[in-house]
Parts: structure tokens; C-alpha cells; sequence
């Protein structure tokens, strides 16, 4: 991915990091930190998305921008690996159904990647699952992005 191509202009394993001070201060002033990491899918026009920390309040815009940035690059086929997020709040959800729509809209797929038990419980109770692809495997994300 070429930064010219791609805005982000991250280069492949890079970290781009949000971190928002969270108000009123949890834990003494601790603050709200999501990283969020971009892979280019070798042998095709895929990225994976690697997420990790809380998806909250405080962190949403990020996650926002980061899909946006993507999709302003012209990226159809994204995997949204979830691996490091143990919490989303609704709104991250939302970012992602929104990110779905106008990526299928352009003819390409999003593929939600390993999401642990209570985002997977958020995803069911919204009633999402039915809406996202979702797998266990990044070979498999790969082969359903593929097709």
C-alpha cells in the first residue's frame, strides 16, 4: 500500500495510537488507549485492520477515523481483527455497520476476526450477527475476503 494510495501512510506493522484521557478519570486518571495496526494481505487488494484495547466512548472517534482513512484509500476488502479488544461499546458497532455498508457498497466485503466472548455477546444482543461475517481463523477471513 502506497501512502500515496493509502492516507494513513503507515507503513505495514506500524501502530497508530489514540489515547484520550478518559473523563471522569477511571482508576486514578487512567486513560482510554486503542492501537490500531495495518497489514496489506500479501497477493491481494485485502488489509487487515489489527485492533487492540477498548473500543469506548473515548476511543470510538479512532476507530472512526482509522475506517474512514481506509476506505478514503480506496480499500474494499478489510478484515477487522478484534483479537486485543476486550470491550466495544454499541457505538464501535455502529462505526463498523456503517463501514460494512458503504465497503459492500462498493463492491467489496468486511470480516470481523476473532472477536473474544463479550464482544461476540454485544454483537448477538444487538442482533449483528447476522449482519457480519465472523471467523476464527485469519486464513479464514482471507479465503472469505477472497471470493
Amino acid at each position: 500500500i502506497s501512502p500515496a494510495r493509502f492516507p494513513l501512510a503507515a507503513p505495514p506493522h506500524a501502530d497508530i495510537i489514540f489515547r484520550s484521557a478518559a473523563w471522569p478519570p477511571v482508576g486514578g486518571g487512567a486513560m482510554s488507549e486503542l492501537l490500531i495496526g495495518l497489514d496489506p494481505v500479501e497477493g491481494s487488494s485485502a488489509v487487515v485492520m489489527r485492533c487492540s484495547g477498548e473500543v469506548d466512548a473515548h476511543t470510538c472517534a479512532r476507530l472512526e477515523s482509522a475506517m474512514k482513512e481506509i476506505l478514503d484509500g480506496g480499500l474494499t476488502r478489510v478484515i477487522v481483527d478484534l483479537t486485543g479488544v476486550p470491550y466495544m461499546a454499541s457505538r464501535g458497532l455502529g462505526v463498523l455497520i456503517s463501514a460494512r455498508k458503504l465497503i459492500e457498497d462498493s463492491g467489496g466485503g468486511l470480516v470481523l476476526l476473532n472477536p473474544n466472548e463479550a464482544v461476540t455477546s454485544a454483537i448477538e444482543v444487538l442482533g449483528f450477527d447476522s449482519v457480519f461475517d465472523i471467523v476464527a481463523t485469519e486464513k479464514d477471513a482471507i479465503d472469505l475476503i477472497a471470493r
